[in-house]
């Protein structure tokens, strides 16, 4: 699934700078982070085209993909009101992005539920554990009514924005892990805040999307073990991210 041209580019020599930059700022392997990268577009062509990231956060996939020369543009948006979020977070995309000399990347404080963008826009929207983040709750949408329709409006705005034929990917975390049951590991991660990927899938196709599937993450160190990993019980015990695809008919 994974594109060869943006999988030769990320391991390229030419992300050295950014390669510096992300593992002296993150304290995290740049090799991890890539592999999750390659993950995450998938099989999506991004060259030329036009991206969203939508809860961009610091920024580093913004940061990756505009440094490796595949898309024409990337807009990254962030809000300081969404749970989660940090004011200085776009700061310090913005002074990463000169220290790269990236300059196809615009940046904006903005709520994307609530954003301002034109019909059709863009053919990549990435939301990259920012869902969560933009309506919060710890109601299951499967159940409650109004958390349903909140996550509808979120789904409405990322097919309106999508131009025919775009992407929407999604990584997210499913509401519960193996962790939660193991005294001695202690995550940060608030998991009833988090939906399953079925009820994601479910709102994309409601909100018109055609092409929908979902990928299991694995992560790196166990990525030789994929076969015995990507399902959902294999995902429960480990890190229990999921992709979502979603795209948007190319015909109008």
């Amino acid at each position: 699934m994974t594109s060869k041209v943006v999988e030769g580019s990320i391991c390229s020599a030419k992300n050295l700078t950014f390669k510096t930059c992300f593992e002296r700022y993150t304290r995290n392997r740049y090799k991890n982070f890539a592999y999750s990268s390659l993950e995450t577009i998938g099989g999506v062509d991004l060259r030329q085209k036009t991206i969203l990231d939508a809860g961009t956060g610091e920024g580093w996939q913004t940061l990756l993909l505009a440094s490796i020369g595949l898309p024409r543009e990337i807009v990254a948006i962030d809000s300081a009101h969404g749970e989660g979020s940090s004011k200085d977070c776009l700061a310090v995309l913005s002074s990463n992005m000169k220290r790269m000399g990236i300059r196809n990347v615009g940046i904006a404080r903005m709520d994307f539920p609530n954003n301002a963008f034109r019909d059709s826009s863009f053919n990549v929207v990435l939301a990259l554990q920012s869902i969560h983040h933009m309506y919060v709750t710890r109601e299951r949408i499967s159940v409650s009514s109004e958390a349903a329709e909140e996550y509808k409006r979120i789904f409405r705005e990322f097919y309106r924005v999508l131009a025919l034929g775009g992407w929407l990917i999604i990584l997210e975390i499913r509401p519960t892990n193996l962790s939660e049951f193991l005294p001695l590991y202690r995550s940060e991660i608030n998991w009833p805040f988090h939906q399953e990927p079925e009820e994601l899938i479910e709102l994309a196709r409601a909100v018109g999307f055609a092409n929908v599937s979902l990928r299991w993450y694995v992560p790196f160190p166990l990525r030789h073990f994929r076969r015995l990993l990507e399902n959902k019980i294999g995902n429960w015990l480990t890190t229990s991210r999921y992709h979502v695809y979603a795209q948007k008919s190319s015909r109008s």
